[in-house]
């Protein structure tokens, strides 16, 4: 019933927990793929599955608390996946102790149902663990359904392949059955494994190339680019690049921690080599730079087989000394889980979505038709973003490449709004300074401030009596001008409210029509530019941390 609660729970969480940028990144996707844009080869066939969100309307928000209630479901199907799983190892009450604590974590709690390829492949890895270590009698069938589930897993996220070690070994070590029958000889074990390999293959090849039939052609290879970030993002790295999330989440769920170390004493006097083989499934801490509190899910499921190993072991005492203080031990660490459990959806009840809200409709109402644009992340997913993904990690790889981005997105599609998102373009910030000085001045002084964290193609100056300013725009369009006295401009007197038409990237030259004692303030901005909601902008950031 608590696993249940839980579950529960994260249904509420849905339409409360703060939208990570990589959420909206996500759904960018699935609105690229719509528009036929998406040039994402190994990373995107995800975005197939959700084609559906684009027609159901609401905003970015909206869809994706939509998208969260569809991975909750598939999170339960993954909480029943790892009770199977555990099966294989433990009684029925000792395999419910492990879901529940699986449940109870934080990265859990938190990040288990949020709209990720992550949230796709816990069922499909789970699904393959479980069925590739399930008797089969027919010696193949199982392992090719399990290996048709790596293939789609490989599909929608490279990921997979972090979990494949775990499952080989798994799979292949020996291990005495609960039943003590004994396990399957070495080389049906290998046999097993090696239909899993030759299954998968096709699966994913398959699936991979109708995909890419359905992907923009660019100048490109594709693959090209998901090759290099899958070398960034695994090879060219410290040892354990995200041992401070590490840290935190090993002493935020200590309870489970030691659970693990006391089902790999079991699991390592009674034999079971397969069981503590699922440990493999945390290797990625010590090389994958993304091992952000997101990915435990993942890493963690495996591992539920060794809490539920720790949990059997104290049910199956019998000495009447022992078996009391056994089954309280058991009965504290689930009471321990449930209020940990209930401290966290606490915790995570108030409403960190507002602020997003505000914003993404401050878009849809300054542009009541979708333009092209620059942010972070994909934020309005629903316009097309013309620049690259500004995290930590799409940054190092722009100044690697030394290109601007500015100039070929001012000269292509020209977006003529810049919606201020994250600190890396917020002039001032240390993230800002990195970008280079030619994207830095465009950004600077081809859009002016609209409303909050929304930025408009524009231009704005001041004018001293019968001095000349000199001005450009970045897109070429209908202005509107906005001045506290008339202007001359082109030969013609124009006042404030007055739309100009103006050629982008060209100079223009801009003089007061009379004498004043005060400068003369002139901003020309987009016409097509609505106006902001008459309500302030949020003051808190949009992201929460990790």
């Amino acid at each position: 019933m608590a696993a249940v609660a839980i579950l529960a729970a994260k249904f509420f969480l849905a339409g409360r927990i703060n939208v990570n940028w990589d959420e909206f990144y996500f759904l960018s996707h699935v609105y690229a793929l719509a528009r036929g844009e998406l040039d994402i080869f190994l990373q995107g066939a995800y975005t197939h599955a959700f084609l559906w969100i684009t027609g159901t309307g609401g905003d970015e928000v909206d869809q994706i608390v939509r998208l969260r209630l569809a991975m909750c479901a598939l999170l339960a199907a993954s909480a029943a996946l790892i009770y199977a799983l555990a099966r294989q190892w433990s009684s029925r009450p000792a395999a419910m102790v492990a879901v529940l604590a699986w449940l109870a974590t934080w990265p859990v709690i938190k990040h288990g149902a949020s709209f990720r390829a992550d949230a796709l492949l816990l069922p499909l890895t789970m699904a393959a663990f479980w069925i590739a270590l399930r008797p089969d009698r027919s010696g193949w069938r199982n392992a090719a359904i399990a290996g048709s589930c790596i293939g789609f897993a490989f599909a929608v996220s490279v990921k997979a392949l972090l979990l494949l070690p775990a499952l080989a070994f798994m799979a292949t070590l020996p291990d005495a059955a609960r039943d003590g029958s004994g396990s399957p000889a070495a080389s049906a074990r290998w046999r097993r494994l090696l239909m899993v390999f030759v299954a998968a293959v096709p699966v994913a090849a398959v699936l991979l190339a109708w995909h890419g039939t359905q992907l923009e052609t660019r100048g490109e290879p594709l693959g090209r680019l998901d090759s290099g970030v899958l070398a960034t993002a695994m090879l060219d790295l410290p040892l354990a690049p995200r041992r401070d999330y590490f840290r935190v989440l090993a002493s935020e769920d200590a309870l489970y921690g030691a659970a693990l170390v006391a089902g790999l004493f079991v699991a390592v006097r009674r034999r079971f080599y397969a069981a503590i083989a699922s440990l493999l499934a945390l290797a990625p801490v010590l090389f994958y730079r993304n091992a952000f509190p997101y990915y435990y899910p993942i890493m963690l499921a495996p591992t539920a087989v060794l809490v539920a190993l720790a949990a059997d072991r104290l049910f199956a005492i019998e000495s009447r000394r022992w078996s009391k203080p056994a089954a309280i031990a058991v009965a504290a660490a689930c009471v321990a889980w449930m209020a940990a459990a209930y401290d966290r959806v606490m915790t995570l009840r108030f409403d960190g979505q507002a602020s997003q809200r505000a914003i993404v409709a401050a878009v849809h109402r300054v542009f009541a038709e979708p333009v092209s644009y620059v942010d972070h992340s994909g934020m309005i997913a629903s316009f097309p973003q013309v620049n690259f993904l500004m995290s930590s990690w799409g940054v190092d790889a722009y100044l690697r490449r030394g290109r601007d981005f500015m100039p070929a997105a001012i000269a292509g599609r020209c977006p003529p709004l810049v919606l201020v998102d994250h600190p890396v373009l917020i002039p001032g910030t240390l993230l800002y300074r990195r970008l280079r000085e030619t994207d830095r001045r465009l950004l600077e002084t081809r859009y002016v401030g609209h409303w909050g964290p929304i930025r408009v193609a524009g231009v704005q100056a001041e004018l001293d009596t019968g001095a000349r300013v000199t001005i450009r725009v970045p897109c070429p369009g209908a202005y509107r001008l906005e001045a506290s006295a008339p202007v001359v401009f082109g030969g013609a007197v124009h006042g404030d409210g007055d739309v100009l038409v103006l050629e982008g990237e060209r100079d223009y030259r801009l003089e007061a029509a009379r004498p004043t004692i005060e400068r003369t303030r002139v901003r020309l901005i987009w016409a097509a530019a609505h106006s902001p909601p008459p309500e302030p902008p949020p003051a808190s950031g949009l992201y929460d941390s990790l």
